[in-house]
């Protein structure tokens, strides 16, 4: 990490933010940075960099000038189309954004952006390019499979039956 460097963790909820915090403080003791300082919502490295996590209503961050910012299940933000631009006026000169998000059908920013956002590079990751979402392809009855593929485009057997058992159930 860059000395001097201030990030920002912005989540759909203030608990979230300081989950992705904690699993950063992991890393960075897997790899031996030493932390200055640390609290639920923010770590600070030796070499001067912070990172900052909060919620999804961002107060008093508007010209911090972070040289990152994480925005992690953007699709979910209550008021996204009022806070993006408070997170955008954060931003130092040359800024990395990165929006992800489940985007399971909502509104908001994150749907804007995908579908107008040019200026972004979309990369879309689905449920079927994961080994860990699969089971077993003959779980699901032939019908079941063929309204899965109908419904949401699934090409893949053994996903679709992942979905069904975790997503849907018996409904």
């Amino acid at each position: 990490i860059n000395p001097h460097c201030r990030f920002a963790i912005i989540s759909n909820t203030d608990t979230q933010a300081m989950r992705l915090l904690s699993t950063v403080k992991e890393f960075a003791a897997q790899l031996g940075e030493q932390l200055a300082a640390s609290s639920y919502h923010s770590i600070q490295f030796a070499n001067g960099s912070h990172i900052f996590c909060m919620g999804d209503e961002p107060k008093g961050i508007r010209g911090t000038g972070f040289s990152g910012i994480l925005l992690s299940e953007a699709a979910f933000y209550e008021k996204s189309e009022e806070t993006f631009p408070v997170i955008q006026g954060s931003e130092h000169p040359g800024c990395r954004m990165i929006l992800e998000s489940t985007a399971t059908g909502r509104n908001g920013i994150f749907k804007t952006l995908w579908h107008k956002g040019d200026k972004y590079n979309h990369i879309f990751w689905g449920l079927e390019s994961h080994v860990a979402h699969r089971e077993d392809p003959y779980s699901i009855t032939d019908a079941e499979w063929k309204n899965l593929q109908e419904q949401f485009g699934f090409t893949r057997r053994d996903s679709a039956a992942f979905f069904q058992s975790k997503f849907i159930g018996d409904a």
